[in-house]
């Protein structure tokens, strides 16, 4: 696997302001610079240097030889070098209008993944798939809206797009939307609309919904008190891992019966 690295040094463009501060040490012989200098980029994401570290490794220059982390090193880079492949696919589709794609973009730059995270152009493509009812891109935008992040804050608009996701039943939305009813964020408040919401996303299994649903039940804010049906909603939510509901069980279940 590792035949073709001893001509490595020669093929590889000496880009990027580490990978050339290393090739400096190599050229002067001190190649446990090099690598130490090489080793920084690779960890750091640099495809080429990553090449570079496999290389000094196989050949055991300025590090003790050490084959099988080599070959790991080249799996890195090729991992990454697809990973671009995959970031300008989904770039291409996403300019040609595809609403998923550009919903992919959009998560890449909003998590840096093939491309230097950007929040203001994961909210970009956010927007072009959102206004194609992309329901899972509604959401993000109200995320990013509600947060001010890669746009300045705005909660009305944040709680439309929230709106538009919700009536597409997605239960992260109806849940974002029905607590934003309830707090009066972004508008009126309307506590009978957060009710119908919080139930239809806790009917959808959304272990949060179910959990506020429980609390409501448990308070009697907006609904009758029933300690059974709060123990109930806690219940399918603690079982679906939700750590606030299994708290609430505990506390709750230390006086009540379901």
């Amino acid at each position: 696997m590792l035949g073709g690295l001893a001509i490595v040094y020669c093929m590889v463009a000496e880009a990027g302001t580490s990978r050339e501060v290393g090739w400096v040490a190599y050229r002067t012989g001190d190649y446990a610079m090099a690598y130490d200098i090489w080793l920084g980029a690779a960890q750091a994401g640099d495809r080429d240097a990553r090449i570079l570290v496999a290389a000094l490794l196989a050949e055991g220059r300025g590090v003790t030889i050490n084959r099988l982390a080599a070959d790991q090193w080249l799996a890195r880079a090729r991992d990454l070098s697809a990973t671009r492949k995959t970031m300008l696919m989904t770039r291409l589709a996403a300019e040609k209008g595809i609403s998923d794609a550009q919903f992919d973009l959009g998560n890449m730059y909003l998590r840096g993944i093939g491309v230097e995270r950007n929040e203001s152009k994961a909210f970009e493509q956010f927007r072009e798939s959102a206004l194609q009812d992309h329901r899972e891109a509604q959401f993000n935008l109200g995320i990013l809206l509600a947060s001010g992040r890669g746009i300045e804050k705005d909660l009305a608009k944040a709680r439309t797009w929230y709106q538009r996701a919700a009536v597409q039943e997605l239960p992260q939305a109806q849940y974002n939307l029905a607590i934003m009813l309830l707090k009066g964020e972004g508008g009126h408040k309307d506590n009978g609309k957060a009710l119908t919401w919080i139930r239809a996303a806790a009917m959808d299994n959304y272990p949060p919904a179910q959990n506020q649903l429980g609390a409501l039940y448990e308070s009697g804010n907006i609904v009758e008190r029933n300690a059974g049906k709060a123990v109930r909603w806690y219940q399918r939510a603690a079982v679906a891992g939700d750590a606030n509901a299994r708290l609430n069980l505990n506390r709750l279940l230390g006086g009540v019966q379901p």
